[in-house]
């Protein structure tokens, strides 16, 4: 900051009109770095600001500081169970094998490879993980069960391979 300034004093002095484009010039460069050295400055200050927050409240507050990270933790543990899931809706219904059941919700394969996942509350009963299971929504959001045969599932798993070999104009030979 103080080169900066030295070279903003330097230049307002030099009042020569030989140059006067030039000096206009590097004074107007001098401006725009010193507005980003300001601004990264004070972003840094902000950081630290909220870092010494953060600090006073882990050591004045320990208990409500453990509950806000327990909090976080769990939200970002929740987030990442539903990563890449399509979520469940009503009207619809989804079958396939259940993959996990936990206190975040239920997670089931098509026979299409697509996830689905299932909030807990709209179940009467649990499905276990292994089942294989059509989940039917009405349309109250509420969640059926029906148990899938083996048979049908394996139908359905290969209807959608045809399906999809369809869509790509593969010719399949039989």
């Amino acid at each position: 900051m103080t080169r900066l300034a030295a070279e903003h004093k330097a230049l307002k002095d030099n009042n020569s009109w030989l140059g006067r484009g030039k000096r206009e010039k590097q004074m107007k460069e001098l401006a725009s770095e010193y507005k980003g050295i300001k601004r990264d400055f004070n972003a840094t200050k902000k950081r630290d600001l909220t870092m010494d927050a953060k600090k006073n409240i882990e050591h004045t507050a320990p208990q409500a500081h453990a509950t806000h990270e327990q909090a976080r933790e769990t939200l970002n543990y929740h987030a990442s169970f539903r990563y890449g899931a399509t979520e469940a809706q009503a009207g619809r219904q989804y079958t396939g094998e259940i993959t996990a059941v936990t206190r975040l919700g239920v997670m089931q394969k098509t026979p299409t490879g697509r996830n689905v996942y299932h909030d807990l509350d709209r179940f009467e009963e649990l499905p276990n993980v292994g089942d294989k299971v059509r989940v039917t929504y009405n349309k109250d959001n509420k969640a059926e069960l029906v148990t899938v045969d083996r048979a049908e599932l394996t139908r359905q798993t290969q209807q959608a391979e045809l399906e999809r070999q369809q869509s790509q104009g593969i010719k399949i030979d039989r």
